[in-house]
């Protein structure tokens, strides 16, 4: 099966999706294809339709946390998953939405490569782990 991004502008390029889940235009926080979270309130950032009642995975590489121990967590109506950990580094979350679901990234948190696919994809293409482009290790031609 095909791997899909159902978050619409991964690099967060000003120019591409940028509306909050409540349509507040978020683009100042798009700098240098990272996302950085310097409003005093959590933002939402809104995933593409997907397969509802499928698993997924959203991962993430958070580059700065001054968030005072918040985490990131995936919400519908209510909250799906949280990610394990708080801190920098790459954050893995699997959930099952029963809607379309979004990812809320509290104040003081800058992220990069924001990823979301079926687990089904996911998880034969990275062994379990994360995606590669987050070590920065290349695939060799050949």
């Amino acid at each position: 099966m095909q791997r899909i991004n159902y978050f619409p502008n991964p690099n967060f390029i000003p120019t591409g999706a940028h509306s909050s889940a409540n349509g507040k235009d978020i683009s100042k926080y798009f700098v240098d294809h990272t996302f950085a979270n310097t409003s005093g309130n959590d933002i939402d950032l809104p995933f593409q339709d997907y397969d509802v009642g499928v698993e997924h995975v959203c991962t993430v590489r958070v580059k700065a946390d001054s968030s005072n121990g918040r985490k990131l967590a995936v919400w519908g109506t209510s909250c799906l998953a949280v990610a394990s950990s708080g801190g920098t580094g790459v954050k893995t979350i699997r959930f099952v939405a029963t809607q379309l679901a979004r990812l809320s990234v509290p104040s003081g948190v800058t992220i990069d490569g924001l990823c979301v696919e079926r687990a089904d994809t996911y998880d034969p293409a990275v062994g379990g782990g994360y995606p590669r482009f987050f070590s920065g290790d290349t695939m060799p031609l050949g």
